[in-house]
């Protein structure tokens, strides 16, 4: 009787244990869960941007493309319009900023690089205001080159010093006596790139207990299992030149991790020696599993093992980053490691290349497999001479997207472990990982201090207006070329009102007006603030990797005639409102066609734009919805008669439905060219530029009485991007760092084909690098060489 009361009592003790263990368990995963939630459930948005290339020279122009990203689902991202863009010099000073609008999650632009740079290293920018809210790198920063031709006389190679650096990482974080552990390696020169080695590790009595090597990239992995009071030396020689590194302390007690891909499943296995193990077997911890969102946890105890593995099966890993922490029962993190799952990993590749000379001009017809041009497709191309140097950038939008915003260090040639995918470069990245040690999320940040969101989500720009005094209460606001006229009505108590989403661009202002009670628009008395106001501040995380260029070539000073000098197109007209000339007369006089300036006699003499264009040369056919407009001169034998290419205030209009039925009210003049000069074979319908003032249809009922506020920050127009005139197009200064073309923001035609046209510089071959969003969540990154046939 006595036995059976002993054993049950045992038994409920033993029960009231796992009950009170249970309970502790899950009272640390509520803690961890609830912190780790807090923390993420702000959304983020991500910033990649492509630039046309990397080194450039005074005078050039840097075009640039901006893809704005949910950093969960990876899709583009519309809960923003305004971009920051800055280029700072070493010493953070800005020298050049811009707001540029982003629309659906795409926004393009251009810096000139003018008298204001010199040669030297420059640091280019792109952030929103929300990501100004977190500690993660959300924002996108990379260097870039300025060579001044008048100021140097050759491109210099940097001076690498034969001394390198190396850091020896321990898996996980700790280096435990009397087991097993990796070691990550990395070797760096004397300018912070990856260098290929080779060497051995010895013991404190100079034993040699085994080598190891770096790849190109300086980054390798070695077993040791160390003995307690022992030290260890890691041995290379570079150059002739014998160095010797201490690898980190040996720690008597406590726990490692090594991680293993096993294709379908991740195994992960703790490791802790018998000294430890007597006072942790009994010890339950916590492995996390998250991937910035979402986080997962499991228990995971020793009992009387001093190694154990847990199995994670892919299914339970999201694609892209993972990263697994170890916790004590306090919930202080132990031991960090990431990891990458390539499973998932949505890439499209360009297919066929079709190619035509037409005079000085290429025309490139490039494929995009697997398209569905139903969904969200948006693409930029920097066209590059095929020996260019200019180019050698660490990242492209799959490694900016997927991996550097997940890590605390820099990745020198990210790029590299997403093209040609293979065993090989998915072992590299794990080595990568393995040396980065903990991840940008910081535990002590997502415990202690979630983001404050005080920095808010922004589209365009808010106005408020605060009435000195005020006749009616009832105001106007006019029009501006992106945003629509707008009535306000105080009551008798009000003295404010707030308007946002405006969107002005250049030099824009603000135009109000107050109705009269007979109708009439009066000037205003209102005190009017902007938000925002100014280009926000945001500082780097980190320093940047450089670019890797070492190129030392003589060239002359008279290689190349700016971009920047160039005033002759059409666009550049309308922004120069200083010119002596009228924007017509300058019209006119610069490109072959007519321009029709539109008045009311004008606008009343053509019922839409249909029948303007068949008055002035073009078969139109309008009905049922649908609007055809083509040439009567045919292109080939075929009797193919092409349509033109039109443009609605400088942006390209593929859809001629559009125009259907468009009126002209309020139109402000058409620029008709048939040739379609300096277009090649896309203008072989011709050009049709039209341009609108919306403020027409609005003086036209109100008048012009209203109060001019100038804001103080407004959008940049993205202009035409022009390329420099380059004395020879054979030299090596134009093949290696020379510019043929830039095409932001470009859409396939409705086959799934880009469709662009380059200048002919005569050469055999030339290199495209295409950055790109397909099918709402696909990406494509790619450095292709086509011939020119």
């Amino acid at each position: 009787m006595n036995i059976h009361i002993r054993s049950t009592l045992r038994f409920d003790l033993f029960f009231l244990f796992l009950i009170a263990l249970s309970t502790v368990s899950q009272a640390q995963n509520d803690s961890l869960y609830s912190k780790f939630n807090t923390y993420s459930k702000a959304p983020r948005e991500l910033a990649y941007v492509h630039l046309n290339k990397a080194v450039y020279v005074k005078g050039e122009v840097i075009g640039f493309n901006a893809y704005i990203l949910d950093k969960n689902s990876k899709q583009l991202s519309s809960l923003t319009t305004n971009l920051y863009c800055e280029i700072s010099d070493e010493n953070n000073t800005v020298l050049k900023s811009k707001l540029i609008k982003v629309e659906n999650g795409v926004a393009a632009g251009q810096f000139d690089l003018d008298s204001l740079f010199t040669t030297g290293k420059y640091i280019f920018k792109a952030y929103t205001n929300w990501m100004r809210n977190f500690d993660e790198q959300n924002y996108y920063a990379q260097q870039i080159k300025v060579i001044d031709l008048d100021k140097e006389t050759k491109i210099k190679t940097t001076r690498i010093t034969n001394a390198i650096n190396i850091q020896l990482l321990p898996e996980g974080g700790h280096l435990v006596s009397e087991i097993e552990n990796t070691i990550g390696i990395v070797a760096k020169d004397s300018l912070g790139f990856g260098v290929a080695i080779k060497g051995h590790i010895s013991d404190s009595d100079n034993n040699t207990i085994t080598t190891f090597k770096t790849n190109a990239h300086g980054i390798g992995r070695f077993l040791l299992t160390p003995q307690k009071n022992s030290s260890y030396l890691a041995h290379t020689i570079v150059n002739n030149n014998s160095q010797k590194f201490p690898i980190p302390l040996v720690e008597p007690s406590g726990i490692n991790l090594s991680l293993a891909d096993l294709g379908s499943k991740v195994a992960l296995t703790f490791r802790t020696n018998s000294e430890t193990h007597l006072n942790i077997k009994n010890n339950t911890y916590t492995l996390s599993i998250h991937n910035g969102k979402t986080l997962k946890a499991i228990a995971v105890s020793f009992g009387e093992s001093t190694e154990i593995t847990k199995l994670i099966k892919y299914d339970d890993l999201s694609t892209g980053i993972n990263v697994f922490t170890l916790f004590d029962a306090q919930n202080n993190p132990l031991l960090e490691r990431l990891f990458f799952m390539y499973d998932g990993l949505n890439l499209v590749e360009s297919g066929s290349v079709i190619t035509k000379k037409s005079n000085d001009s290429i025309s490139i017809k490039l494929a995009i497999k697997e398209i569905d041009t139903s969904r969200i497709n948006k693409f930029s191309i920097s066209v590059l001479p095929a020996e260019t140097k200019a180019n050698k950038q660490h990242h492209n939008i799959i490694s900016y997207t997927y991996l550097q915003p997940y890590l605390k260090g820099n990745i020198e040639n990210a790029g590299y472990y997403f093209s040609d995918i293979d065993r090989k470069k998915k072992y590299e990245l794990d080595n990568l990982l393995l040396t980065q040690g903990w991840s940008s999320y910081n535990w002590h940040t997502i415990f202690n201090y979630p983001p404050r969101t005080i920095y808010d989500f922004e589209i365009g720009i808010q106005i408020d207006a605060n009435a000195n005094r005020k006749k009616t209460g009832q105001y106007i606001i006019f029009p501006t070329k992106h945003s629509p006229s707008d009535l306000v009505a105080l009551t008798k108590e009000e003295t404010k009102f707030i308007r946002s989403e405006f969107f002005f661009f250049d030099e824009e202002t603000l135009k109000i007006g107050e109705l009269s009670k007979k109708g009439k628009v009066e000037t205003p008395n209102l005190y009017v603030q902007f938000t925002p106001s100014s280009i926000p501040n945001l500082k780097l995380k980190r320093d940047l990797l450089g670019l890797k260029s070492r190129t030392y070539m003589d060239y002359s000073s008279d290689a190349i005639k700016p971009a920047l000098n160039k005033v002759e197109a059409l666009d550049e007209v309308l922004v120069k409102a200083k010119m002596k000339e009228t924007k017509l007369e300058k019209i006119k006089g610069s490109r072959p066609g007519f321009v029709t300036e539109f008045d009311d006699n004008k606008r009343k003499q053509y019922v839409d734009f249909a029948a303007f264009v068949q008055a002035n040369g073009y078969i139109v056919v309008q009905w049922e919805g649908e609007l055809n407009i083509f040439t009567y001169r045919s292109i080939d034998l075929k009797k193919t008669k092409p349509s033109p290419v039109i443009y609605l205030d400088d942006m390209e209009i593929t859809d001629l439905n559009y125009f259907y039925n468009y009126r002209l009210d309020n139109v402000e003049y058409v620029y008709i060219d048939k040739t379609g000069f300096g277009m090649g074979i896309k203008g072989s319908g011709g050009v049709i530029k039209i341009y609108t003032d919306p403020l027409i249809g609005t003086y036209k009922k109100y008048g012009k009485s209203f109060k001019t506020y100038k804001t103080p920050l407004s959008f940049t127009t993205n202009k035409k991007f022009y390329t420099p005139v380059y004395n020879g197009y054979h030299t090596d200064f134009f093949k290696e760092y020379g510019v043929i073309d830039w095409f932001p923001n470009l859409t396939t035609d409705a086959h799934g084909y880009l469709n662009f046209n380059i200048y002919n510089t005569n050469a055999k071959t030339v290199k495209l690098y295409i950055e790109g969003i397909v099918n709402d969540t696909q990406f494509i990154s790619e450095e292709k060489e086509i011939s020119i046939n």
